[in-house]
């Protein structure tokens, strides 16, 4: 069995396997190795990538450029009489992708390293990897697009030292970060990112002078003139030209968009042709090369560094072949640009890379150490007394942004009101001072606090924030001593599971709670009542047999409240096991 690396894009994927020692691209059966991030469906039948680019006609039936939207609230596509999430749509692409790798490689495919942008929070990460759980994969490295592109490089010049900086601008999404080369180690030393930028940005630049100059030659509002499928397929004709031109002008000086007969309105034709220069190109795209400058800048001075301390500069993404990008790049840091490198291919490349690291394929010489880093401010929201008085929805930080991970952090908090049982415990990504100006990413309950005055009782909270973004939160009662774990995630994970599983059939069976996120919070009970079976006698056995299929499907299921009660149960079944044997 093999392990692959995925470099789940906004508008392609790339997937990559280590062969003889080296990451090697996959290619689909039709010959290709960038696989659009397009799902289809047909009479309940989900067909993903060129396939579904292929043979679906109907746009209303089409998705695609959907990684945006993961993890947005209330956020769905609607295909036919279906609505899906964007995590709905990632499974089954995933599952795509599994397929076309093993298919191509001749072995069963059960586990893979995701690569998700830098700027991708908690929640993301994790609906990222549930996704490839239930596309039937073993998900236990999330990695950092960036980082990603970083080591397919690393592994090519493991002797090198040097600053390299990562200028990753894909369809959808762009990170830039700076990492460390040394003595075989990459350290992430910052990262900076905006997750509503790329190369579609672009597009809809050229789309919308389309749409002006149409406008004002026919004194009219094309798409609003427009309306069911007549207004879909013109969007996709326009979308699709707009395209191709903004390709093209990554080697041309100009192109032609030509529009003949695109609609009838007012029984009239619709017909225009626009020559487009890249001069002009680069002016409507001014302010979003712009933003990209200012990202790169947030990266240095997080960083510490003043663009002379780079050494490397290596272009990711098929975005960065536009031109007005590279000469950016290129005139900020002269020289530095490291070519040869395929902008589509390296991140799948480096999660291949970190695939073969995970599962020992490369020997020390020629392996790579790589540290991340945290993304984000994470804290909670607390009472603070300010200048004698109490000042609510105050953020209080726990683990700094730019943190080496896995990393951690804790604060003991004091009861604010006597007699208090619980405590609501909110968790926050940001950096404002104020917790309504943050992103509040999960909050739960914590009881069992002996009542008490006001600021006598006192919790722990803890957070651990592990090597693929998924943030675990501990809360002690120090009185008590109880703790309580929660990993931070949200319920819409469980609605993902049950509203996917007829798209994905198959995918799923029990062995696979040993992948899921929750797998940590129980896997040594169920370990110690798997190797206890065997010494018990059949009633016993039925029963523990019974509580341990129970709490693995509850983990699958991600249901929370149900692993923490079948998970009580088996404790308490294996304490009174043990007393009495």
């Amino acid at each position: 069995m093999s392990i692959i690396g995925i470099d789940l894009g906004t508008t392609t994927c790339e997937i990559a396997y280590l062969k003889d020692g080296k990451p090697c691209i996959i290619e689909d059966s039709y010959g290709k190795k960038n696989i659009p991030s397009v799902v289809g469906i047909v009479n309940n039948k989900a067909t993903a990538g060129n396939t579904a680019q292929n043979n679906i006609n109907d746009y209303s039936f089409f998705a695609s450029e959907f990684k945006r939207d993961i993890g947005k609230k209330d956020k769905f596509i609607v295909l036919g009489d279906e609505k899906f999430t964007p995590q709905e749509l990632s499974t089954i692409l995933l599952k795509e992708l599994k397929q076309i790798a093993m298919d191509y490689i001749g072995e069963d495919i059960t586990e893979a390293v995701i690569t998700v942008p830098a700027n991708f929070n908690s929640y993301q990460r994790q609906l990222t990897q549930q996704a490839g759980i239930l596309a039937g994969l073993n998900v236990e490295r999330i990695i950092n697009e960036p980082t990603a592109a970083a080591m397919a490089y690393g592994i090519e010049n493991i002797d090198e030292e040097a600053k390299i900086l990562v200028f990753d601008l894909g369809g959808g999404t762009f990170d830039v970060t700076i990492l460390e080369m040394f003595s075989g180690i990459l350290d992430v030393i910052s990262s900076r990112g905006n997750n509503l930028l790329g190369g579609k940005d672009f597009d809809t630049e050229i789309e919308n002078y389309v749409l002006d100059l149409i406008n004002k030659k026919y004194n009219i509002s094309l798409y609003d003139d427009l309306v069911n499928d007549e207004l879909i397929n013109v969007k996709k004709i326009i979308k699709s030209k707009v395209k191709k031109a903004k390709e093209e002008l990554s080697s041309i000086e100009a192109t032609n968009i030509n529009l003949n007969n695109i609609a009838k309105i007012n029984n009239k034709d619709i017909s225009i042709e626009i020559y487009l220069t890249r001069s002009e190109f680069d002016k409507l795209t001014k302010h979003l090369v712009d933003k990209t400058k200012l990202t790169i800048e947030e990266a240095l001075k997080a960083g510490n560094l003043k663009k002379e301390d780079i050494d490397i500069v290596l272009l990711v993404g098929g975005s960065t072949r536009i031109v007005s990008i590279r000469n950016l790049v290129q005139k900020m840091f002269p020289n530095k640009l490291k070519e040869g490198i395929n902008p589509d291919d390296a991140v799948a490349l480096g999660a291949c890379v970190q695939a073969g690291i995970k599962n020992n394929c490369f020997s020390s010489d020629t392996g790579l150490i790589v540290t991340d880093r945290c993304n984000y401010n994470l804290g909670t929201g607390i009472v603070k007394i300010i200048g004698g008085k109490e000042v609510s929805d105050m953020f209080d930080l726990l683990i700094p942004v730019d943190s080496s991970i896995p990393c951690s952090g804790k604060n003991t908090y004091s009861t604010s009101y006597d007699d208090q049982t619980s405590v609501d415990i909110e968790v926050y990504e940001g950096y404002d001072k104020f917790v309504y100006n943050n992103t509040k990413i999960a909050s739960f309950s914590v009881d069992g606090i002996p009542k008490a005055p006001k600021g006598v009782q006192q919790v722990e909270v803890e957070f651990n924030y592990n090597l693929n973004g998924v943030l675990e939160v501990n809360v002690k009662i120090i009185s008590t001593g109880k703790i309580q774990k929660k990993i931070v995630t949200n319920k819409d994970i469980e609605e993902v599971t049950k509203n996917i599983k007829k798209y994905v059939e198959n995918s799923i069976n029990e062995d696979d709670w040993i992948n899921h996120p929750l797998a940590r919070v129980v896997k040594r009970s169920i370990n110690l009542a798997e190797n206890k079976m065997d010494s018990l006698d059949e009633e016993k056995r039925k029963t523990l047999k019974f509580l341990v299929s129970k709490l693995k499907q509850a983990v699958l299921d991600y249901d929370e409240d149900l692993v923490d009660m079948y998970e009580e149960q088996l404790t308490d079944l294996l304490f009174e096991l043990r007393t009495k044997g």
